[in-house]
């Protein structure tokens, strides 16, 4: 008797942005997400009560691209606004980018190689500060205290490894399950 083993699909990831007065890098934030070379995506733009031209912005993205959705939602902050994307979330992993923020071309791709291969809830990255006046790379800030890069960690040392540094929720792709079995949710 034999068996055959069904090709396994790669995973969709969610990407969530939350978007509030950001008509000046929203452009650039969703461009960055679109180029992407891991391509099975899906994004959701929360417009969160905006008063300039972001829903906009975000519409035609939207309009280009299937992967893209917007909702808006009255004004609630970033954390209400994260918490909204997320319930919208049907990706395996997910992340959550800020409207002012932009990515590599290989972000999603090379953290789904990391959180696989490692089997990891949460897999993360460095930062690089850049000017938004002058585009120069202004530091970057490791994701991980030294000695940590690149191997898989257990919860008993994530206060001495991942408080050292700056802390934020862009940096990283989530396992979804884990975010949901667990009930996290970012507070108001």
């Amino acid at each position: 008797m034999s068996s055959t083993k069904k090709p396994s699909t790669p995973p969709t990831v969610s990407v969530v942005v939350p978007i509030y007065k950001s008509q000046n890098e929203i452009e650039r934030c969703l461009s960055s997400i679109k180029n992407q070379t891991y391509a099975k995506l899906q994004v959701i733009i929360v417009d969160d009560g905006s008063p300039d031209r972001s829903a906009e912005i975000a519409k035609d993205f939207c309009k280009k691209d299937p992967r893209f959705s917007r909702y808006s939602k009255a004004n609630g902050g970033l954390a209400d606004a994260r918490n909204f994307g997320f319930a919208k979330v049907e990706g395996e992993y997910c992340a959550f980018i800020d409207s002012d923020d932009e990515i590599e071309p290989t972000f999603v791709e090379k953290l789904l190689v990391c959180a696989q291969e490692f089997d990891t809830d949460i897999t993360l990255c460095l930062v690089q500060i850049i000017s938004g006046a002058t585009g120069e790379k202004l530091r970057e800030t490791p994701a991980l205290k030294a000695g940590f890069e690149n191997r898989a960690f257990n919860y008993k040392e994530i206060r001495g490894v991942l408080f050292q540094n700056t802390v934020g929720v862009w940096n990283k792709l989530f396992r979804t399950e884990f975010l949901k079995q667990n009930k996290i949710q970012f507070i108001k």
